[in-house]
């Protein structure tokens, strides 16, 4: 099973319990008017940029100029789906969460791995 932590995500599922992420990053708020789950989500490298439009976080209509409130993007499809799939589907996550946010190594960085 591949597990990751993700900063973005209220809770981490371990082993079937869920369990509080007492450590939790919130959002990301980008110079073009995008809210992401986090600041690692905004990088500057097109390819990388591309796995999160995979998953609808960059479509214009959660710009923020394009809702009336934050909880419009916060609450959107395209979010619900994405946290989902950190939890659920791990495997599927962008290279950046799981680089971030993947299994702790002994150096004090992350690494993704199938457990």
């Amino acid at each position: 099973m591949s597990r990751l932590y993700p900063k973005c995500h209220p809770y981490y599922n371990i082993d079937g319990e869920k369990v509080i992420n007492k450590r939790k990053m919130g959002p990301a708020y980008t110079s073009t008017g995008q809210i992401l789950p986090c600041c690692f989500c905004d990088t500057g490298e097109a390819a990388w940029k591309k796995q999160f439009q995979y998953y609808g976080l960059w479509d214009e209509h959660l710009n923020i100029k394009n809702v009336d409130d934050i909880h419009e993007i916060l609450t959107s499809d395209e979010w619900y789906y994405f946290h989902k799939m950190l939890i659920e589907r791990p495997s599927e996550a962008p290279a950046m969460c799981k680089w971030k946010c993947g299994v702790r190594k002994e150096d004090n960085k992350y690494e993704y791995k199938d457990e």
